[in-house]
């Protein structure tokens, strides 16, 4: 797999996690949601492509992210 196709993984994995947590928390506007998932120990692994983390779905990226 190429980097450009692990950045793409990562960015719909973004997507779809912040779509998740606005079905979460429909208080929050999308962009705030977006802002702090990027702040996110999670994020920080996720964009790390060694981590491999683009590899797992998003269910399991958002419960990572819940519970950090």
């Amino acid at each position: 797999m190429t980097n450009a196709q692990k950045e793409y993984c990562i960015h719909n994995l973004t997507v779809a996690v912040v779509n998740s947590l606005k079905e979460k928390m429909p208080e929050k506007q999308e962009p705030e949601l977006m802002a702090l998932f990027c702040k996110s120990k999670t994020y920080s692994l996720l964009s790390d492509v060694s981590t491999r983390l683009w590899a797992e779905g998003p269910d399991y990226i958002l419960d990572m992210y819940l519970n950090e």
